[in-house]
């Protein structure tokens, strides 16, 4: 094993005496004689393989080739992560939004619809490994888990999972026309339910992160998200069609009602004539209130009914503000 640079330099010139000795092999031996070269040379080319894999695991070059041949890598790039600084706090929350993602889209798949609890196997086959992380703009590389590896060619259920997520993600990231996003999920559900997931993955604020690179073996081509991405998800999620006029408002939940899927937006920010919005969500968006009550959100929707103090809001997105 080499410690250092001086023990580096000692091998490579190992190598190179190697080297010569077996391209001095080769001439003497073919082509006449190819069983006795290869006879004789095997010790030499075990040797070359043997140190050069040493000066690989000491530059780090077999951990760059780990993280490159992963399933799928996560780069992020911000004024918080560089060289040796990379809270852990950004990191476990961009890990845990993945993880729900991917557990949301499976579930959606599996026809199960606003669990409270995810059931096991599904938690399971979204539980992908931390197969390496490399430091400087940082880099976790994510493999699927062990128990969805196919020995067919026909693609697994998490494959599936991940093709719907990626799809909705590199659409996203090249601001694709909404035309294109019908045609490659038609379900206008699962549609919703992959912007939304890969929406979790990218900050809304650009504080700590302000870029996430995603590439690996399962990404055909990289994937760039940034703040203009989400804001671009949020327009084509508040939207169903173009001549819509969409309403934005930031305030405090209140007087949730989960059965009639209603609530009161109080503490409005920047509204000084209005005292309430009345919100009205649909079942797929009942998860993303549970996750904000009581909470200061952003919600954005089309407007149902107003009075002189407040408004009615058919809701389309909320999130934490």
């Amino acid at each position: 094993m080499i410690n250092n640079l001086e023990e580096k330099e000692f091998l490579n010139k190992q190598i190179m005496h190697l080297e010569n000795a077996l391209a001095d092999l080769k001439d003497k031996l073919l082509p006449h004689n190819p069983e006795m070269f290869e006879i004789m040379s095997s010790s030499y080319i075990e040797k070359i393989k043997e140190f050069r894999s040493e000066i690989d695991e000491f530059i780090g070059f077999q951990v760059i080739e780990k993280i490159d041949r992963s399933d799928i890598v996560i780069r992020l790039q911000g004024p918080e992560i560089g060289f040796g600084n990379a809270p852990i706090s950004v990191v476990s929350s961009i890990l845990e939004e993945v993880r729900k993602g991917f557990q949301n889209l499976y579930s959606f798949k599996q026809g199960y619809r606003n669990l409270t609890k995810i059931p096991n196997y599904i938690s399971k086959a979204c539980d992908m490994s931390l197969t390496n992380v490399r430091e400087g703009s940082l880099q976790i590389a994510l493999q699927r888990p062990t128990e969805q590896l196919s020995l067919l060619d026909e693609k697994t259920d998490f494959e599936r999972t991940a093709e719907l997520y990626l799809t909705a993600a590199s659409w996203a990231a090249s601001h694709g026309s909404v035309d294109a996003i019908k045609k490659e999920i038609p379900d206008i559900e699962l549609r919703e339910m992959a912007l939304k997931s890969v929406l979790r993955l990218i900050p809304n604020s650009s504080k700590k992160i302000n870029r996430v690179h995603l590439y690996g073996s399962l990404i055909k081509k990289d994937i760039f998200l940034t703040k203009i991405t989400r804001d671009y998800i949020i327009e084509n999620l508040s939207k169903e069609i173009e001549e819509e006029v969409i309403y934005t408002f930031e305030g405090r939940v209140r007087e949730v009602d989960l059965d009639k899927g209603s609530f009161r937006l109080r503490e409005l920010k920047g509204e000084e004539n209005i005292n309430e919005i009345i919100g009205h969500i649909s079942d797929s968006l009942l998860d993303d209130l549970k996750e904000n009550l009581d909470d200061v959100v952003v919600i954005r929707g089309i407007l149902k009914n107003e009075t002189v103090n407040s408004k009615t809001i058919q809701i389309r997105f909320i999130e934490k503000a």
